[in-house]
This record gives structure tokens, sequence and C-alpha cells, in this order.
């Protein structure tokens, strides 16, 4: 954790992620999942696009399937993150 991070107890990190709500489901399967939508954000916060920011992550019964509509949501969280 950085030393000049605004949110330092796990609490209050989940509070936070807590209010994103519904839209920290990146890959719309009803799910917030660590394993799909977590290496999404991730992914998508370090520059990778395109196959290298989907490959091997959305899941099985995702709605948002293609790199194109995971990234125009991603877009939409960006203020917010």
């Amino acid at each position: 954790m950085a030393s000049d991070a605004a949110y330092t107890e796990s609490v209050d990190i989940g509070s936070r992620i807590a209010t994103l709500g519904d839209l920290a489901d990146i890959d719309g399967n009803g799910e917030i999942d660590a394993l799909t939508d977590g290496l999404l954000t991730l992914r998508y916060l370090f520059g990778l696009q395109g196959d290298t920011l989907i490959n091997g992550v959305v899941a099985g019964d995702a709605t948002r399937t293609t790199a194109e509509e995971i990234e125009a949501h991603l877009e939409t969280l960006m203020p917010a993150l």
C-alpha cells in the first residue's frame, strides 16, 4: 500500500468498492469476482488492451465478452476509480 494512500483500512477499501455496486462487474455476468473483474480492471489500469486485456479472464457466462465491450465499460468507470 502506498504511503500516501487515501484508503488504508480494509473496511474503508471494501466500502469504496461497494459504492461501485454493479459497475464493478466488469464482464457483466452478475458477479463481482477478483479473478475476472479484478484482473480485467488491473490489466486495464496497466494499459493492456485488446486480446491481452481479456485473454483467459472473462467469465464463461459474461455478457461483455469482447475487448471493445470491456474497454468501453471500464472507460465509463475512470472518473469513479
